[in-house]
């Protein structure tokens, strides 16, 4: 089953999010640019296809949440994973101490 989630960091900076993430899912991240996703983001793929991406959550035109479920939340990670028993899913789900689960779907 697929699987896709949303998590709120527990971080000061987008820069200790990203270092948090790392460490969790030891992989490294890419650096990129986009308008609809806060401005600078990070994204990480993982040996399954998951993909990860970690930003801040706040439209950069308009202040509102890109997540409303998370509206909360500074940083959040966005994940996809084709396999919801995937290594990604558990180091994220795992992270307990920094990363709270806001909201889940599995799906076919």
């Amino acid at each position: 089953m697929r699987m896709q989630s949303v998590f709120g960091v527990q971080a000061q900076s987008l820069k200790e999010a990203l270092e948090i993430l790392e460490s969790a899912l030891k992989l490294k991240a890419e650096a990129r640019e986009n308008d609809a996703r806060g401005g600078d983001y990070y994204s990480f793929e993982g040996p399954g296809n998951e993909e990860v991406l970690l930003m801040k959550n706040r439209d950069l035109y308009d202040d509102e949440p890109l997540y409303d479920d998370a509206a909360e939340w500074e940083f959040v990670v966005y994940a996809h994973s084709p396999d919801s028993e995937s290594d990604i899913v558990r180091a994220l789900d795992g992270e307990t101490a920094r990363l709270v689960k806001v909201t889940s779907e599995t799906y076919e």
